[in-house]
């Protein structure tokens, strides 16, 4: 008990890595112990201490501990993700298990959060597989974190998923709702089978899960969050888990090292893919040519991406002047640069640090309507209705004419219960609309037609 006292958040962290793989290093100390506290005053608990000792003595509930994992788990994702993979997976090893096995193929999505890369996995392969109707396709999806499988099978989604997304999979499998979020297709949905699964466990592979002799398991920005010698477990299950000559996809940023025994790597274009040995089989990789990407990574906004630096570029080396310098001035970044890193950001899941970013940018630039929509939608992210209604309607006044930002407004008043406000904005939006062609692409919708903008108008106004 001494050590409890002591060291109750470094206990807490040891446990937690130990029976669910969620770890926290010393830099990441002070994450946990807020993330305990706010979990110890929901859960009704005096003091985080209290709390701790439960959780040491196994005297959390079944349902304190879910909402306790559910609290340090929180996943951040979108559609479409690092499309390399994906194009690998449409372009080498498809054809690579058609060879071998013909048109059946397992897949699965390990970390899945709320579903948008198995969601991305079952859209790609129905529109590139030109038989896809004679495929029998196995995607299983899994999680530790219960509300987000919830949310995941409901295969509803907001604006901020479709960041990355090409248009056509939008047009072609999402229904907008008229609360401003889209709905999956029902028979993508039926695709994908959720389950409940701690990949810290030993409980796969096991036929009963589903999680045998797969072909291809997705893992990507997951095993970053786990200790090493977790990480080399989950590998080793991982390995056995797959099907001889089975492909494992992780993120491009995760480390390699922890595969090399296990599996040989396989480069496609950018991607790099990691398939098991297999000691039984002669097999040697396909010589795999770069592919034309068929992915699109556009963002939600107009803004280009920031490069990424050169790793060929040598690092800085500080020279001692011969003689006394003048100290160098920093220059200060523009608006529109803070705008672009705001973004850049966002497209991250760093929703925070974004919407600082662009608070700088329009105090030296108060009069840029797009980027009083960027901070309106981060806002909105955030949970922030009334600073993003604020900021929304600081866009009408500089750009009245803007459609996404009229109908965010009217879903914004609709959801404060302001509904006189929000049919004005609507029929505002539907008056705008009248003056474009039914075909024509509404700037920062995510390739929302006028046509279809203005068929859920008419809905609204009906259901209103």
């Amino acid at each position: 008990m001494d050590n409890l006292v002591l060291d109750p958040i470094r206990l807490a962290r040891d446990f937690i890595s130990r029976h669910y793989g969620i770890h926290h290093p010393g830099e990441r100390l002070t994450d946990l112990e807020r993330k305990l506290t706010q979990i110890a005053q929901f859960l009704g608990y005096p003091q985080q201490i209290d709390l701790i000792k439960n959780l040491l003595a196994g005297q959390l509930s079944a349902t304190e501990l879910q909402q306790l994992v559910e609290a340090l788990t929180v996943g951040e994702t979108y559609f479409f993700r690092e499309p390399d993979a994906i194009d690998a997976l449409l372009n080498a090893i498809i054809p690579s298990i058609r060879e071998r096995q013909g048109r059946r193929i397992k897949l699965w999505s390990a970390g899945c959060a709320t579903g948008e890369e198995p969601y991305s996995l079952a859209m790609a392969l129905d529109a590139h597989l030109n038989d896809a109707e004679h495929w029998d396709i196995s995607i299983l999806a899994t999680d530790i974190n219960q509300q987000s499988l919830q949310k995941a099978a409901q295969g509803n989604y907001k604006a901020w998923s479709f960041r990355a997304t090409p248009t056509h999979y939008k047009q072609r499998y999402f229904y907008p709702q008229t609360d401003g979020s889209f709905a999956l297709d029902s028979r993508i949905r039926q695709m994908v089978q959720f389950n409940h699964l701690n990949l810290a466990q030993q409980d796969y592979p096991s036929p009963a899960n589903g999680t045998h002799q797969v072909d291809v398991l997705f893992c990507r920005n997951v095993l970053m969050y786990f200790a090493p010698q977790t990480i080399n477990q989950i590998v080793q299950q991982f390995s056995r888990s797959l099907a001889p000559g089975g492909w494992l996809v992780v993120s491009q940023t995760e480390c390699s090292h922890y595969f090399q025994q296990e599996f040989e790597t396989v480069q496609f274009g950018q991607a790099f893919l990691f398939r098991k040995r297999d000691p039984q089989s002669q097999w040697k990789p396909l010589p795999l040519p770069l592919p034309q990407p068929e992915f699109s990574t556009t963002a939600l906004f107009d803004y280009a991406k920031l490069p990424e630096p050169s790793l060929a570029q040598p690092q800085t080396r500080w020279i001692t002047p011969e003689a006394p310098t003048a100290i160098p001035v920093v220059a200060k970044k523009s608006s529109a640069e803070l705008l672009k890193q705001a973004q850049t950001l966002a497209n991250q899941g760093l929703l925070n640090e974004a919407c600082t970013l662009c608070q700088d940018a329009l105090s030296e630039q108060k009069l840029n309507a797009p980027g009083h929509y960027l901070h309106a939608m981060i806002l909105q992210e955030l949970n922030q209705l009334t600073q993003a209604r604020e900021a929304l309607r600081r866009v009408l006044y500089l750009q009245p004419d803007m459609i996404m930002a009229i109908y965010t407004l009217a879903n914004l008043e609709q959801q404060q219960g302001h509904r006189r406000e929000a049919q004005r904005h609507f029929d505002n939006a539907f008056r705008i609309l009248s003056m474009h062609e039914d075909d024509s692409l509404i700037p920062h919708s995510e390739g929302l037609s006028a046509g279809q903008l203005r068929e859920l108008l008419m809905q609204l106004r009906i259901d209103g």
